[in-house]
């Protein structure tokens, strides 16, 4: 079993676990401990998952890049900021605690940073999410569509670098959009 095949499989768990838990972030939480133990819950599943996905990045960048560790480093770094980021935020707001919205329970948390100061985070965030994902398309592109030329003008059937070049960029495309769109 390869380190790619362990943090794809610890990746599918986190990601089970986060759906798990935002499926129980919908029951009403009647106490500041059990609002406290949620909100906790999924930061961490967040910072975990994104710290995976910056690792499958950069692990696909070195594969693809013809191990460049410039181009592997940058794309982890700059997938990391989001993590770190977050981390910094949920350390430095406050605690927890229950208010009632239309009569319902809700778990909220009180914001230590200005609004300015939030937003900055927010967007170097996204701004770090989308370079890291604009470079694995790079790379992609870069590295994979000589060999998928190659590989198709001596007509071997479904060749590995094709799959890779089709397959990896429309995922990658579809993260660089979902970030787009958060921002």
């Amino acid at each position: 079993m390869t380190g790619a095949t362990v943090l794809l499989f610890f990746n599918k768990c986190l990601l089970l676990l986060l759906t798990i838990s935002n499926v129980l972030n919908i029951l009403n939480w009647g106490s500041d401990q059990s609002c406290d133990a949620q909100i906790v819950l999924q930061e961490v599943l967040f910072i975990l998952s994104t710290t995976i996905a910056a690792a499958l990045s950069a692990l696909r960048v070195y594969a693809v890049g013809e191990r460049s560790w410039f181009w592997t480093l940058l794309t982890l770094l700059a997938g990391l900021v989001p993590a770190a980021a977050d981390s910094y935020l949920n350390a430095s707001a406050g605690r927890p605690y229950v208010a009632f919205a239309a009569g319902l329970p809700v778990c909220m948390r009180h914001n230590v940073f200005s609004r300015i100061v939030y937003n900055r985070f927010i967007i170097a965030s996204l701004v770090c999410a989308i370079v890291s994902d604009l470079i694995v398309i790079g790379a992609t592109w870069m590295y994979a569509m000589p060999w998928a030329r190659r590989v198709s003008e001596t007509q071997i059937k479904r060749p590995l670098m094709l799959v890779i070049l089709r397959d990896g960029i429309g995922y990658f495309i579809i993260l660089l959009l979902n970030h787009i769109t958060r921002s």
